[in-house]
């Protein structure tokens, strides 16, 4: 093998397929690469519908639920509103139209 090495051809041949791999490597790395969708457009639609398939069948096995009467979701409770200028430390007042009874109606026609 040494001596084929020594022959002036098989220099030459030898450089010839060196500078060809660095000329492609070169161009490889110059290309233009496509974007990060395209190159993963298979595995990004098999995890969509992956997704897809697993909300559907978490919505089915919720109204499975619903449909025995056992709701997923509890309602909230929800308390007596107060109102912002309403105090609880203050005495309840009733209206006074609902205490006088014997008050006088108002002119009708006026």
């Amino acid at each position: 093998m040494t001596s084929l090495l020594k022959k002036p051809l098989a220099k030459k041949v030898l450089a010839a397929v060196a500078v060809k791999e660095v000329v492609d490597r070169i161009q490889e790395a110059r290309a233009p690469r496509k974007s990060f969708v395209r190159r993963h457009w298979g595995k990004l639609a098999l995890l969509a519908l992956a997704g897809g398939g697993y909300v559907a069948w978490q919505r089915s096995q919720q109204a499975g639920a619903a449909s025995f009467g056992q709701s997923a979701v509890q309602p909230t409770r929800r308390d007596p509103s107060i109102e912002p200028d309403e105090r609880l430390d203050k005495q309840l007042r009733v209206p006074e139209a609902s205490t006088e009874a014997s008050s006088t109606p108002a002119p009708a026609n006026r």
